[in-house]
């Protein structure tokens, strides 16, 4: 008897499909808190870095200060606090 079936389409014995459950992946080994360290390395926030502006308020570095609007002490915006 010839089967009609294509090996591609035949379900496997056991198979995720005939058992209604879905696959996923699963660790063939704990991950030690060295290596789990090692990985998280880079994931650290750092502070974000203020600059002081000459008109005395805080702004971001390599920005216009929001404050006074200068920029490496030229006017390059139209601050709230125009002096």
């Amino acid at each position: 008897m010839i089967d009609t079936l294509s090996s591609a389409a035949r379900p496997r014995c056991g198979s995720a499909k005939q058992t209604g459950e879905s696959r996923m992946a699963v660790p063939k080994r704990k991950v030690s808190k060295s290596r789990k360290g090692m990985r998280r390395s880079h994931d650290g926030v750092s502070k974000p870095t203020v600059t002081i502006c000459s008109c005395g308020e805080p702004a971001m570095p390599h920005r216009a200060c929001p404050a006074c609007g200068k920029y490496k002490d030229k006017q390059v915006v139209g601050g709230s606090n125009e002096q």
